[in-house]
C-alpha cells in the first residue's frame, strides 16, 4: 500500500473513531460525583477528569479537522490532527500496559456490565496502534522540500518539559489507579502490589520511547513545532535518549551546552520555521527527510 494511501486510512479511522467516542460520551455521559463532594477529591480522580477534558478537546479538533476536510473535497491527514494522534496512541499504549500488570482488568476481556462493542473496538484500537507504528517507522523521507531550522532555545524547551512532565502525571495518576481495584500479577505480599507508584518511571519511558520514536515529537513539542534531530541509528538514540532522562540531576545539565540527553544519544531538539515552497497539511510535511535536517 502507498504511503498516501496509509496515510488517508490512518485519516479515515481517526475520523470513526472520534466519532464512536463522541458518541459513547454523549449516550452515557455523567457529571462526576465529587462535584457534588468535593471532600471525596483526590488526585487520581482530579487527574482522571483532566484526561477526559484533553480528550474531548482532541476529539474537537478531530471534529473541526473532518469539517476542513469535506470543504477541502479531499482526505488527507491535517497537522490539526497531530494532537488527538498522539493522545490516541499512548493513552491506548498505557492503558494496555496497564491491563498487563492487573489481575483485574484485561485488555481484550471487558469487564462485567461493560457495553458490547468495547471488545470490538478494542480490538481495532490495537490494529490501529499497529498500522500507525508501521506506516512511522517505515515512511520514506523524501527530501521535496528545502528547509529552514534551527535548535529550539532553552527555555522553550523546559515549556516543552514542563507539558510532558504533566501529562505524564496525569497518565500515571488516571492508569495507576485502575491497579488499585485488585491486584497485580505480583504476589499479594510484595512492595510492588501494595504500592504502585513504581509504575511513574516505566509510564515515563514508555511516553517519550513511543512518541519520539514514532512521530520525533512530544505533545509537549507540539506548540512551537519542534522535532527531535537524529544522527544515528533511530531506535538506538531514543532509547538512549529516554533513558538518559533518569540520571541524577540531567535537568541541571541545560545550563550548560547541550543536556546529558542529547548528547548522550546524538540528538538534537530543531524547529522548523519555514519551506522555500508552499506546502499542504500532510503527515509527510514534516517528516520528509526529518532525521538529516
Amino acid at each position: 500500500m502507498q504511503p498516501i494511501k496509509i496515510e488517508q486510512t490512518i485519516t479515515i479511522i481517526l475520523i470513526s473513531l472520534t466519532s464512536i467516542g463522541i458518541g459513547s460520551e454523549i449516550f452515557y455521559f455523567y457529571i462526576p460525583y465529587w462535584f457534588d463532594h468535593l471532600d471525596q477529591l483526590n488526585f487520581s480522580l482530579f487527574s482522571q477528569f483532566v484526561v477526559r477534558i484533553l480528550s474531548f478537546i482532541a476529539n474537537i479538533l478531530v471534529v473541526i479537522g473532518a469539517i476542513r476536510l469535506m470543504s477541502m473535497q479531499e482526505v488527507k491527514f491535517l497537522k490539526i490532527f497531530r494532537f488527538p494522534l498522539y493522545l490516541y496512541v499512548i493513552q491506548t499504549v498505557l492503558f494496555a500496559l496497564t491491563c498487563l500488570f492487573s489481575k483485574e482488568f484485561s485488555f481484550f476481556i471487558p469487564h462485567e456490565g461493560a457495553p458490547f462493542y468495547i471488545l470490538p473496538l478494542r480490538v481495532v484500537n490495537a490494529a490501529f496502534v499497529l498500522l500507525i507504528t508501521y506506516y512511522y517507522l517505515s515512511i520514506k523521507k523524501i527530501p521535496t522540500y528545502e528547509r529552514t531550522t534551527r535548535k529550539v532555545n532553552k527555555s522553550a524547551r523546559f515549556f516543552n518539559r514542563i507539558i510532558d512532565g504533566s501529562l505524564i502525571i496525569l497518565l500515571s495518576y488516571s492508569y495507576i489507579d485502575l491497579l488499585s481495584y485488585g491486584e497485580t500479577i505480583f504476589s499479594s505480599g510484595s512492595f510492588s502490589n501494595s504500592n504502585n507508584y513504581w509504575l511513574f518511571p516505566l509510564y515515563t519511558i514508555v511516553y517519550y520511547l513511543v512518541l519520539e520514536l514514532l512521530f520525533h515529537q512530544t505533545i509537549g513539542k507540539l506548540h512551537n513545532n519542534s522535532f527531535v534531530k537524529i544522527e544515528q541509528n533511530r531506535f538506538g538514540s531514543i532509547l538512549v535518549r529516554t533513558l538518559t532522562r533518569f540520571i541524577p540531576f540531567e535537568p541541571f545539565s541545560f545550563f550548560g551546552l547541550k543536556g546529558w540527553h542529547d548528547g548522550f544519544s546524538k540528538t538534537s531538539v530543531v524547529k522548523i520555521d519555514t519551506l522555500t515552497e508552499e506546502t499542504d497539511d500532510s503527515i509527510l510535511d514534516d517528516f520528509l527527510n526529518i532525521e538529516k535536517l
